[in-house]
């Protein structure tokens, strides 16, 4: 496990985004011993950085597997500082995703 927190919660979200999040609480029932103790272990880790996360921005208590609850830690942290209207363009600029479900997956590959 990588010693430096942010790089840990940064390779867990990557994870998640990849479709971890989709079958995580799926897999303990389909998965050998091995791989129910990593999930274990995945979780408890998970766990521990949220709350060493919340330790270090104490205003900060938040579930991250929530969309709705991430953008709105997002916009008050950012409020009135400059990266407030960078961050509304960028929204702007998601919005302006033609509704086709393919042109959306193409768009999504080029974020992330």
């Amino acid at each position: 496990m990588p010693d430096d927190f942010e790089y840990r919660i940064f390779l867990r979200n990557e994870f998640m985004r990849a479709g971890l999040h989709g079958v995580i609480d799926e897999l303990p029932q389909h998965a050998g011993s091995d791989l129910q103790s990593q999930i274990s272990l995945f979780k408890q880790h998970k766990d521990e950085d949220l709350d060493e996360f919340s330790e270090k921005f104490e205003c900060i208590h938040t579930e991250f597997d929530d969309p709705t609850e991430c953008y709105d830690l997002i916009v008050r942290l950012i409020a009135d500082t400059p990266a407030e209207p960078l961050f509304l363009a960028i929204l702007q600029h998601l919005l302006c995703i033609r509704d086709d479900v393919l042109v959306r997956f193409v768009c999504c590959l080029f974020i992330f």
